[in-house]
This record gives C-alpha cells, structure tokens and sequence, in this order.
C-alpha cells in the first residue's frame, strides 16, 4: 500500500489517497493499471478490496490515534460495485479498526457506475447509508452523464489530470475545470483536482475555487512510514485543517 496525500489548495494536510501495488517476482512493482485486469478475470477484486481496506484503515485509526482527523480514499472496480459483499466488507473493515464511517471515501469511476446503473445505485446507496463518503473518480473522462449527479448519493467529484494539465496556457481547459468547480459547489459537493504537478496550476486551481488537491507537486505515493513523516512535519507545523 502507498499513500498520495491530499491538501487543501492553501497547503493544508487532510488525507490521502490509498493506491494498492503489487510487487511481482519478476516485474517488480506494478501499479493497478497493469494488474486489475487479470485480477477481474480470476475474479481476486473482493479479495484485493478486502485487503486493502484493512490496511488503509488499520494505518488511518493509529494516525488519528496520533491526534489527527485524517481521511482517506479507497478505489472500488466495476466488479466490486457490482457486488454487495462490499458494503459488508466496508462495514466489518470500520468496525475493526474503529473508524468513522465519514473518515472513509469510496472512489468509484464513471465507467464502473455505467456497466451495471440499477445494481451500482443499490451498492452505492447502502454505502452511503453506512455513512461512508462517495466520489466520483476521473470525473470527465467516462459517461459523464449528469442524470448520476442527480440521482446518486455522491459527496465528492474528482476531477481527471487530463483537464488539469493545460489549465495554465489553455482557455478551454481553464473554462472547463471552472464551469465543473461551480457545478459541483452548486450542486453541495466538494472538488478535488489530480495530477497537480507545478505552482502554476495549483494557482489556476485556487483561484476557481477547487476545495483539494493532489499531484506530484503537493507529494508522490508513498510508504506508510514515509506518511507518517509528512504528518509528524504537520502536526509540528501545527495545522489546523489536521488538527481540527
């Protein structure tokens, strides 16, 4: 497991993002990208899901032990939001580690939302019951259809890097991502921006209005003995976004 932290566009720690890695014998570390597919295919999704929410939120309880409000950010697949064993698995995972439910966020891509809507809607309305956070992830690269936005109980839209990466020097980029800004603020939810990788775009991203970012600017994945240093230098800094 590695964690990408999430800051606020001011500079403040909030959370991270848990990315799950496999470590091949022969290809070393590969990202998900390289593994899930194989992974549906043997049907090793529930298994993975089950894995690393025990992990994330094991590391999530002894850093609020620590006297933090940290969040963190789990990635679900489309076979995983096809199946209810994943609200038990959520739910047993909280329970474990004594988490609160609104300390936890469920990423769910367009894609995985659209390869089954009626039984997605059913897994993801039961998470929410449990009061566990939903976002949606890679927000402008799927379906993008607004129906889900209405009907969906969704807290959080993630917007994809593709649309972060020219909002610097491209007017459309920049009237995209501050006509989705608006509409997720209008509509009570938060935006997070990935793939901020330089001062200019975290500027861009301020001044429209983005609640969090993430990006190799603000901090690469990491081990977990790597974010525990990131937020002993916080809590020395005294942040009140960590702390409160």
């Amino acid at each position: 497991m590695e964690y990408q932290p999430v800051l606020t566009v001011e500079g403040a720690l909030v959370g991270c993002e848990a990315l799950v890695r496999w470590d091949h014998p022969t290809r070393g570390r590969l990202s998900p990208g390289e593994f899930l597919e194989a992974a549906e295919r043997y049907k090793l999704t529930p298994a993975i899901a089950e894995r690393v929410l025990d992990v994330a939120l094991g590391d999530l309880a002894r850093w609020r032990r620590g006297g933090t409000r940290l969040t963190v950010s789990v990635n679900v697949s489309a076979s995983d939001l096809r199946d209810e064993g994943l609200v038990r698995l959520v739910a047993s995972a909280l329970l474990t580690h004594d988490v609160p439910p609104e300390a936890l966020t469920i990423e769910i891509t367009e894609t995985a939302m659209m390869h089954n809507p009626e039984q997605a809607q059913q897994v993801m309305a039961a998470l929410s019951d449990l009061g566990v956070r939903l976002s949606v992830d890679d927000y402008g690269t799927g379906y993008s259809s607004l129906e889900y936005l209405l009907k969906l109980p969704i807290n959080e839209i993630k917007l994809d890097r593709a649309f972060c990466r020219d909002i610097v020097t491209e007017l459309r980029a920049t009237a995209i991502v501050r006509s989705t800004v608006d509409l997720t603020h209008a509509l009570g939810l938060r935006m997070v921006a990935e793939g901020v990788e330089n001062a200019g775009t975290l500027f861009v991203l301020r001044e429209l209005g983005c609640d969090l970012v993430q990006g190799w600017l603000l901090g690469r994945p990491m081990p977990a003995q790597a974010f525990e240093l990131l937020i002993a230098q916080e809590l020395r800094r005294g942040s009140r976004e960590l702390l409160s």
